[in-house]
């Protein structure tokens, strides 16, 4: 596989070198392309990667979920309504 591929994508575990005991990546860690280099480097030839859907991914930012209209034209709003 090529390692332009492997840029971007989330480890699945931890990858050690086995010869030194050196951590080469941690899990979770994207991998950059300095990252890769090093694996291919120290020899590593499989590694596990997780699947991260985009699309079903949420962001986490309060703003998202905040309104944006001020709360007394939402009580206009409700009245009018009632």
């Amino acid at each position: 596989m090529p390692a332009d591929y492997l840029i971007g994508k989330v480890l699945a575990h931890d990858v050690v070198n086995t010869e030194t005991g050196e951590i080469l990546a941690k899990a979770n860690e994207i991998l950059a392309a300095a990252s890769v280099a090093k694996l291919v480097q120290a020899g590593i030839t499989e590694i596990r990667v997780l699947y991260v859907n985009d699309l079903d991914r949420a962001r986490s930012s309060p703003t998202r979920c905040a309104s944006t209209r001020p709360r007394t034209a939402w009580r206009r709003w409700s009245r009018s309504i009632a």
